[in-house]
C-alpha cells in the first residue's frame, strides 16, 4: 500500500471514490482538467481552494486508489488565540478494500505531517466515535438543539428591526455578527469570505431559503438567522434554522421576535446553541407550551501539538502541573509535560523525565484541554489517572469552557 497526497490528475477520481463508497450518484460531467482549472481559478469554498489537501491510499502500483480523505486547513478560536486546525472529511474507502487498514494508514501518515506543519488541532464529524478514538479524537462538540413553540413567548421590547438579505446586501454585517458570536468559544472557526457561501448572491424568492439580519434601534447588526420551511403533519410548519447566531442577548431576542411574524402557519422555530447559553431564562413558558431541548453530539477534536496547546491555554490561578501523555500516532506528544502558570497564562512548558501529577491518552487530553469537563468529573473518565489529587493547580488546568462549532467539512 502507498499512502500520499493526491496528484492533480487524481482529483476527479476522489469524487468518484466518495460516490462509490457512500452509494450516491456521481453527477460530475466535467473532465479532470476542467475540475482542476475551476478549482485553481474560481474555487467555490474552502474545499476547492485546498483541493490538493487530500490523503489517499493506493495499491502497490501507486495508481489504483483504494480510499482517501481530505484535510482542510482552518483557523479556530482556542482560549483567546487563533490556532491552526485541520478539518477531516470525505473519509471514503471502496467496498472491496474495507477492513484493510486504508484509513488507518492515511491517519498514520497525515497526523505526523500536521504536527510538522504547525497545526494545533484537528476536528471531524464521526460516523463512529469508537473508530476515530483509535486515532486520538474524542467527543467535544456538544450542542443543544431547540424546538421552541412560538406561543411560548411574547414579543420582546428591544426596538430593532429585521432585513431580508438578498443578493450581497448584508454580507459584511453577517460577517461582523458571526465574529462577535464566535469570540470566546473554543473550536469556533475564524471564517474567511469563502466560508459564507450561503450569504452571497442570495435569491430567496427562487431558492426558498431565507436569511434575515436583525438590526438594533441604533442600526447595528446583532443577529442572523437562515431558515427554510419544514412541513410537519397537519397545517403547521417549522422554521428550520441552518444558521442562527447573534452578538448579544438583544440579537437573540430580535431573531425570536422575527419568528413571531410566522405564527399564522408556523408552530415552532428550530436552532442550535452552545450548552452554556441559558435559553430557559429568555423563554420561560414551557409548561403550557412545551419545547424540546435535545443534546446533540456533533464532533470530535484532537490535539496535534501538545506543547503548543499547553502554551496557548488559559489557566486559572497559579501553580505547576506535570501531565503525562501517550499518543500512538504523533511521537513528539509522548512524555511528561510540565506547565507552570500564573495570571491566566503559561509561564513555561517543558518536557521532563518526571512523575506526572495526572496521566492520560491524547484523546482524553484533547477533550479536557478544549474544556469538556472540570476536575470533579474526572472519575467518569476511565482513561485518566490522577496521581496527586492534593495538587490544587490541577483545577486551574482542566475546567469547563464554552465550546461550539458550526462549520461543516
Amino acid at each position: 500500500m502507498v499512502v500520499r497526497k493526491i496528484k492533480d490528475a487524481e482529483l476527479k477520481r476522489c469524487g468518484e471514490v466518495m460516490a462509490l463508497a457512500f452509494e450516491f450518484p456521481c453527477t460530475e460531467e466535467r473532465s479532470n482538467e476542467e475540475i482542476l482549472k475551476d478549482a485553481k481559478e474560481h474555487p467555490k469554498g474552502r474545499g476547492e481552494r485546498f483541493y490538493t489537501e487530500k490523503w489517499a491510499a493506493f495499491e502497490d502500483d501507486d495508481e489504483t486508489m483504494m480510499g482517501f480523505m481530505f484535510t482542510i486547513p482552518y483557523v479556530v478560536n482556542f482560549d483567546g488565540h487563533a490556532c491552526k486546525m485541520n478539518g477531516i472529511g470525505g473519509v471514503s474507502t471502496l467496498p472491496q478494500y474495507r477492513r484493510g487498514g486504508v484509513i488507518r494508514s492515511c491517519f498514520e501518515k497525515c497526523l505526523p505531517a500536521m504536527y510538522e506543519e504547525g497545526y494545533a488541532f484537528s476536528y471531524l464529524y464521526p460516523f463512529s466515535s469508537a473508530f476515530y478514538r483509535k486515532f486520538g479524537y474524542e467527543m467535544c462538540g456538544e450542542q443543544v438543539q431547540y424546538e421552541v413553540n412560538l406561543q411560548a413567548y411574547h414579543r420582546f421590547d428591544v426596538g430593532g428591526h429585521t432585513v431580508l438579505a438578498e443578493g450581497d446586501c448584508c454580507f459584511e454585517d453577517i460577517k461582523r455578527v458571526y465574529k462577535a458570536f464566535a469570540r470566546g468559544m473554543n473550536m469556533m472557526c475564524v471564517r474567511e469570505d469563502d466560508d459564507y457561501p450561503w450569504a452571497k448572491g442570495l435569491n430567496p424568492a427562487k431558492d426558498c431559503v431565507y436569511t434575515f439580519v436583525y438590526y438594533s434601534a441604533a442600526g447595528e447588526a446583532k443577529g442572523v438567522m437562515t431558515f427554510s420551511k419544514e412541513q410537519t403533519d397537519g397545517f403547521y410548519a417549522k422554521l428550520n434554522c441552518k444558521q442562527f447566531f447573534f452578538s448579544d442577548v438583544e440579537g437573540l431576542k430580535g431573531l425570536l421576535n422575527h419568528a413571531l411574524a410566522y405564527t399564522a402557519y408556523y408552530s415552532h422555530i428550530c436552532f442550535r446553541l452552545p450548552i452554556h447559553m441559558d435559553l430557559l431564562s429568555i423563554v420561560p413558558e414551557w409548561p403550557k407550551f412545551p419545547y424540546q431541548r435535545t443534546l446533540a453530539h456533533v464532533g470530535m477534536g484532537r490535539v496535534i501539538d501538545v506543547k503548543q496547546v499547553l502554551g496557548l491555554a488559559k489557566y486559572r490561578g497559579q501553580g505547576t502541573v506535570r501531565i503525562g501523555i501517550t499518543d500512538p500516532q504523533i511521537p513528539q506528544n509522548n512524555g511528561c509535560f510540565t506547565v507552570s502558570f500564573a495570571e491566566g497564562k503559561a509561564l513555561s512548558v517543558t518536557e521532563e523525565d518526571a512523575s506526572p501529577d495526572i496521566s492520560m491518552g491524547i484523546a482524553d487530553f484533547s477533550r479536557l484541554i478544549i474544556g469538556t469537563h472540570d476536575l470533579s468529573q474526572l472519575d467518569w473518565l476511565t482513561g485518566v489517572t490522577v496521581h496527586t489529587p492534593e495538587n490544587p493547580a490541577l483545577s486551574g488546568v482542566f475546567y469547563k469552557k464554552p465550546i461550539f462549532i458550526t462549520d461543516g467539512f
